[in-house]
Order: structure tokens, then sequence, then C-alpha cells
């Protein structure tokens, strides 16, 4: 039997249903033993709800292995980017006999680490956001919300950035400091 309610349903209604329709579908023998059960109650709230549930604890163990991941490339953007500084401080040192002011050589280092910070970025975001969408094709029949999507990838970018940023400045500063040991 299937019923069309006017109002939201959830898992409240079903246990109702399910306690309602014990006494007349169930069997029970003298012991107080379920024999036979010949009813299954689903209700589409209480499936939407453990459905957000199954969602919450995938997108949870996704922006686990995503803050693992970006530690790991931030980790070799940094030590790359480090040992860079530090093997051709020379280069920096000439510039700045040359005539280049401290400020236009670290605004030349701001843009070198960002170009080399946001390449990679920028295609893991693409290709996510491309992988996200086409998940949510496949799984829009069973989530509640069609663009529930959005606001997990809207979030996972929030705690990419601030995560990514921080090595990007822990990156500078850095650099700074090893082009400006000689001089």
């Amino acid at each position: 039997m299937i019923i069309d309610t006017k109002e939201e349903t959830d898992a409240e209604l079903e246990n109702k249903i399910k306690e309602d329709m014990q006494h007349q579908l169930v069997k029970v023998d003298k012991n107080g033993e379920i024999n036979d059960e010949s009813y299954r109650v689903n209700v589409r709230g209480a499936e939407i709800e453990q459905q957000k549930a199954m969602v919450a604890i995938v997108a949870s163990l996704f922006m686990y292995i995503a803050f693992i991941l970006i530690s790991a490339v931030g980790t070799i953007l940094a030590v790359q980017s480090l040992s860079d500084s530090t093997k051709y401080k020379y280069r920096y040192l000439t510039l700045r006999r040359l005539g280049i002011n401290d400020k236009s050589l670290f605004k030349t280092i701001r843009k070198q680490l960002l170009i080399l910070f946001c390449v990679p970025a920028i295609s893991a975001i693409l290709c996510s956001f491309v992988m996200m969408s086409s998940l949510n094709n496949v799984y829009q029949q069973i989530l509640g919300d069609k663009h529930l999507y959005l606001i997990y990838f809207g979030l996972n970018l929030i705690i990419f950035f601030l995560i990514y940023s921080i090595y990007w400045i822990a990156t500078y500063i850095g650099f700074k400091r090893n082009i400006n040991e000689e001089s």
C-alpha cells in the first residue's frame, strides 16, 4: 500500500505505523517470539534522513582524504620552493645588485609562488566539480535535495583555500628569509 501525505514524513511516522500494524500482521508464539512478519514499512522522510546521514558520512570521509592530499601537495610545493630559493640565492642577489628594489623583488616572488600554487589548485577544483556534479546526477533520485552537492563543494573550497593559503604564506615567508640571509 502506498500513501501520499500532505505533510512531510519522518522516522517517527514509520515507527508509529509499525506499532499500529504489529498487532494485526505479526504472528507471535506463546513464548513471545516473532514467527512471521508479513509486512514492511518504508517512509520517504525516514529514507531521506538516512540518505542525508550517509551523504554526511561520505562527505566527511572525502574531506579527511582531501585534507591529507592538500597537506601533501602543500608540503611538496613548499619544500620545492624553499629548496629552489636556497639553491638560486645568487640570482636574487644578482637582481639586487642590478638595482631591483626589495619591494619589486618580493612582488615577483609572490607572483611566482602564486602561479606555482594555483596551477594544481585550479585543475583540482575543476576536476572535483565535474566529478561531484556527475555523481549528483547519478544519485539525484535518492538524495533529498538536488543541489546539496553545491553546499558541500562550497564548504570544501573554503577549507581548501584556508589550508592552501596557510601553506602559501608560510612558503612566502620562508622564501623571503632564505634570500635575505646573504644580503
